[in-house]
């Protein structure tokens, strides 16, 4: 290949947005829709919700991300968890595991109505590590709320949608009260009660409305800032309230793992990754013959013969064409948390080191386009266990996959025969794309070329149409035509 994988991913972002349609979602594919039993959905929310507990908590930086899996075995139990950036405070990480944990085992035995008090005890633990998160929302993500309140204003609107904007005005008003930037330690018992009961009247309010809350959208897109989706009101709210919901899913997964609660707990935090690209890896300068030879390449690659076209060089110009106009390339980051802990995990099952773990990565975040052509070279490879995920995101119901600037974990490490096989199967699966792409351009262009297809009747007289069109049209103007 005359590009790395690196370089190849580099240019794919602005050619492609649907990335999604090159099969990169069945390998480890949407977990919660495929689980053979509630039991095991309960088990991937589960580990779902720690990984976005865990990336929330005090010290986190901004866009902080996080991957958490779980290796059971009669004796031990061990929890492994992937950062993207250090946490700046680690013990807070396993403070929370373990408080949680314990949570768990000591309501495990308990019935539906002993747990009252315990449930309280849980939401004061979620609330607690979820405060700066909920404060960062309110000061900084809720920027659209009082615009969009005052936009839909109107005193001839319906009773339930006038209760509904009410309720989402003062909840955000109150909360605001309680975590705004001017209170240093917000008292965690006051905004439980406050999250609980605007909670309920938020849910009363949305029912009133029969949950029809599309009116809102022509405002939100009134607000959207170039370069970004329109905000949504609705996921606002649902961010204020998830603290609630992650609860009830801790709740389910206590039933399920309830065997596993007199097991000691082992809490493992990975080392954050560092860059040390390997030579081959470096994103070098794009020279326009390399490139070009890496397009031709790939369009040889596809099965449709459409290397044969006239049209093929034509298809290579284009694209050409959009990618000498690239940005300058931005500054790498890191290989992810999930690719991170997939790779900690394949050492262990090359090096027998430790027990293959439940064979599903709770996330905070969807995969990056990188970490999915990761993900899938490592199941096709067959190198260990497969492991699954919670899927990916959906715009207009379209699949979403985004070409992020990180590395993968092929870059950051000495170079093995593992490293080998997913880069040769990264690098197989990029000339199949950029094959696809070149094709679907050539199939255009063929399409372009195309001579405009008339279809004359018999007794047509061009010459007779045209005196009668003429005709129509001065009539239809008032005026007479002899």
């Amino acid at each position: 290949m005359s590009l790395s994988v690196l370089e190849a991913i580099a240019l794919l972002e602005p050619l492609d947005t649907g990335l999604a349609r090159f099969g990169l979602l069945y390998g480890p594919s949407h977990a919660y829709r495929n689980a053979a039993d509630s039991e095991a959905k309960a088990l991937h929310k589960w580990l779902d919700t720690f990984a976005s507990l865990l990336k929330s908590l005090p010290g986190s930086p901004r866009k902080q991300a996080c991957a958490v899996s779980i290796s059971l075995l009669q004796s031990s139990c061990t929890m492994t968890v992937a950062f993207n950036a250090e946490n700046k405070r680690p013990e807070t990480v396993s403070d929370l595991i373990h408080s949680i944990w314990d949570w768990m085992s000591e309501t495990s035995s308990m019935q539906d109505a002993e747990m009252a008090g315990k449930n309280r005890e849980l939401l004061i633990i979620v609330i607690k590590a979820s405060l700066e998160r909920l404060r960062r929302r309110l000061t900084e993500k809720a920027w659209f709320v009082d615009p969009l309140l005052a936009a839909t204003a109107s005193s001839s609107a319906p009773p339930a949608r006038k209760r509904f904007l009410l309720v989402v005005e003062q909840s955000n008003a109150d909360l605001l009260r309680l975590l705004g930037p001017d209170v240093e330690s917000p008292d965690s018992d006051i905004v439980l009660r406050a999250l609980l009961y605007w909670r309920k009247e938020y849910e009363d309010a949305k029912t009133e409305l029969e949950q029809n809350v599309y009116w809102l959208a022509p405002y939100e897109r009134l607000l959207r800032k170039p370069g970004f989706k329109p905000p949504s009101l609705v996921h606002h709210m649902e961010k204020l309230f998830q603290p609630y919901m992650q609860c009830l899913l801790i709740r389910k997964a206590r039933k399920t793992l309830r065997a596993a609660h007199s097991i000691p707990l082992t809490v493992n935090v990975l080392p954050s990754p560092e860059i040390s690209l390997h030579d081959r890896f470096q994103l070098t300068n794009k020279g326009e013959a390399r490139i070009r030879a890496y397009l031709a390449s790939s369009l040889h690659a596809d099965l449709t013969g459409a290397a044969s076209s006239p049209h093929a060089t034509d298809a290579i110009n284009q694209v050409w064409e959009r990618i000498q106009h690239l940005p300058p390339p931005l500054p790498l980051h890191p290989a992810h948390c999930e690719s991170v802990l997939l790779r900690h995990h394949l050492d262990n099952h090359i090096h027998n080191t430790a027990a293959s773990p439940y064979p599903y990565f709770g996330i905070s975040k969807p995969l990056c386009f990188q970490c999915a052509l990761y993900f899938e070279a490592y199941q096709t490879c067959q190198l260990g266990p497969p492991f699954k995920h919670r899927g990916f995101p959906k715009v207009k119901g379209e699949t979403k996959i985004e070409v992020e600037a990180c590395t993968v974990p092929i870059c950051c490490r000495g170079y093995d025969v593992a490293d080998k096989a997913i880069e040769e199967e990264m690098g197989a699966r990029l000339e199949k794309i950029f094959g696809t792409l070149l094709a679907d351009t050539i199939e255009r262009l063929r399409k372009a070329a195309e001579p405009d297809i008339v279809f004359v009747l018999p007794g047509y007289d061009p010459d007779r149409e045209h005196a009668i069109t003429r005709l129509i049209g001065a009539r239809s103007n008032g005026s007479s035509y002899e």
